[in-house]
C-alpha cells in the first residue's frame, strides 16, 4: 500500500495553508510520491531510503504511515529484525494495539525469529485490554497468519468483555467451522441471529450458513 494517498491527505488536514503557496510542502509531497513509486516497483532500498528521509520532515503523529512502509520494505528484503524495529516504535506508542502485536508475531515467526515471535504471542494472551474490538482485530490478523487457535483465544477474550458482540460471534462461528467444530459454530451463529437485525449482512450470511450446517 503506497503511503502517498493517506499521508498527503493527512498533511493537508494538519497544514491547511494552500500547498501551492509553500514550496517546502510541494517538495515534501514530491518526496512521498517518489518513495511510493519505488515501493510499487519493488525497489525496496530506494523506497526505504525515501521514507526514512521523510521521517524528520512530517509531524510525529503522521510518521506512523512511514514506519509501516519502512517495515514493509525491510520485510520484502528478508530483514525481519529491522522490520520489527520500526513496528516496535509504533507499539511503544500504543501498547494496546493487539493487532499490531499479532502482525509483529507473524513477521518474527516467518522470519525465523522464533523466540521473539513466541514472546509476542504470549504478550497478546497476557494483555489486559478492555476493548473487545482490539481482541477482534488481533484475531483477524492471526487467522490470516494461519494461527487459528491463537485467533480463537482472542475471540474468546473479546466475548468475555462483550458477550453480545455480534462481529466477534460471527467471526468465531466461521472459525469454528474451519476447525470442524460445527456444533459450537452453530451455537455462535444462532446467537448472531438472535442479536443482529434480520436484514443485516451478518444475519443473512448466518441464515445461509446454518442451513448448510444441517
Amino acid at each position: 500500500m503506497p503511503a502517498a494517498a493517506v499521508l498527503l491527505l493527512l498533511l493537508q488536514v494538519v497544514t491547511p495553508t494552500p500547498w501551492a503557496e509553500d514550496p517546502a510542502r510541494l517538495a515534501l509531497a514530491a518526496g512521498i510520491e517518489a518513495a511510493d513509486r519505488a515501493f510499487v516497483a519493488g525497489r525496496w532500498d530506494e523506497a526505504r531510503r525515501g521514507y526514512e528521509a521523510l521521517l524528520s520532515r512530517v509531524p510525529e503523529p503522521l510518521t506512523v504511515t512511514l514506519h509501516e512502509q519502512i517495515a514493509r520494505c525491510h520485510a520484502a528484503q528478508g530483514q525481519p529484525a529491522q522490520a520489527l524495529g520500526h513496528l516496535q516504535v509504533l507499539l511503544d506508542r500504543n501498547p494496546a494495539n493487539l493487532a499490531l502485536r499479532a502482525r509483529m508475531a507473524d513477521e518474527a515467526l516467518r522470519g525465523g525469529l522464533v523466540e521473539r515471535g513466541r514472546a509476542l504471542l504470549r504478550s497478546i494472551h497476557e494483555a489486559d485490554v478492555a476493548a473487545p474490538k482490539a481482541w477482534l482485530e488481533a484475531a483477524i490478523v492471526l487467522v490470516n497468519a494461519g494461527r487459528p487457535d491463537d485467533a480463537l483465544s482472542c475471540l474468546g477474550r473479546a466475548l468475555e468483555r462483550d458477550p453480545g458482540h455480534v462481529d466477534a460471534l460471527f467471526q468465531r462461528g466461521f472459525l469454528l467451522i474451519q476447525l470442524q467444530r460445527r456444533a459450537e459454530a452453530r451455537t455462535d451463529l444462532l446467537r448472531v441471529l438472535a442479536l443482529a437485525p434480520a436484514d443485516s449482512l451478518h444475519a443473512r450470511i448466518a441464515v445461509d450458513t446454518l442451513a448448510a450446517l444441517r
